[in-house]
């Protein structure tokens, strides 16, 4: 099977879509339509868990090393540097960076995955739900058969300083303490020197981007870290504890029709 009729992922970057949903990866752009054309039986599509949680410590040197950390893919890399994309929720952040070398600006980002959802394409009378006018669609190259779901919180700590050298230096200081393996944000975690943290970065600003509402206005280290421990519970309370869409599996509208032996009047 050749690369073109492979599944492959987009991150979702604030975007809300449902199975079926039509994508041209051309332009890395939903098409507004679905390629079913009414609600599919449950039993079409599993929902599994995937719990994942991991940290990053971005310093915003510039857009192109935050994407890269953010293993964001090549294709909707060069989207999101020419601006030709709007992103919503966590991924506002993407479009951040540090502009003055004066400039202390370093965030810490929470990354937690919940669960997925997988269309069965296998099902032999799926067809019987296809819309024949999306399969048509030539604004369109894929759909969505997998969502991952979850949450992505951004948290920015920023200052300018008098020199460029001071500036550096909280940098450094800041981004270290961060990278911590000390730092969790299990519930019986405890800072390190709490006191003496939240003093030396207490005039940092602190804004917050993500996928879900920041009740709390943080004013330190400590806070940020306690804003981070109730994410979990807060996902809860977000499409039946799933959170909020992270990723997208998008399969070939070329390949789904090989499946079901559906001769295409187009070609992609």
């Amino acid at each position: 099977m050749s690369a073109n009729n492979e599944a492959i992922g987009r991150q979702a970057i604030g975007r809300h879509e449902f199975i079926g949903g039509l994508y041209d990866i051309r332009s890395d752009r939903f098409d507004g339509r679905n390629l079913f054309n009414r609600e599919l039986p449950p039993s079409y599509i599993s929902t599994t868990d995937c719990a994942y949680t991991t940290y990053i410590v971005d310093e915003n040197e510039s857009q192109r090393d935050t994407l890269n950390k953010l293993n964001i893919d090549a294709a909707m890399k060069v989207s999101l540097m020419a601006g030709l994309l709007n992103v919503e929720g966590s991924g506002k952040y993407l479009n951040q960076t540090k502009t003055d070398s004066r400039t202390v600006r370093v965030t810490h980002i929470l990354q937690l995955k919940t669960k997925k959802q997988h269309l069965h394409i296998s099902m032999a009378d799926l067809c019987n739900y296809f819309s024949s006018d999306a399969l048509e669609n030539s604004n369109a190259t894929h759909c969505v058969i997998g969502i991952t779901w979850g949450a992505n919180i951004a948290a920015t700590f920023e200052k300018t300083l008098d020199t460029s050298e001071a500036a550096e230096e909280i940098q450094g200081q800041l981004s270290a303490y961060l990278k911590k393996p000390s730092i969790s944000i299990s519930g019986d975690a405890k800072l390190v020197n709490a006191d003496q943290i939240n003093s030396k970065f207490r005039s940092l600003k602190i804004s917050f981007s993500g996928d879900v509402l920041i009740k709390d206005v943080p004013h330190t280290v400590e806070d940020v870290f306690n804003i981070f421990r109730k994410v979990p519970s807060e996902l809860e309370k977000l499409n039946h504890g799933k959170g909020q869409q992270l990723e997208f599996e998008l399969y070939p509208l070329t390949r789904i029709a090989e499946i079901f032996k559906y001769e295409l009047s187009i070609n992609r």
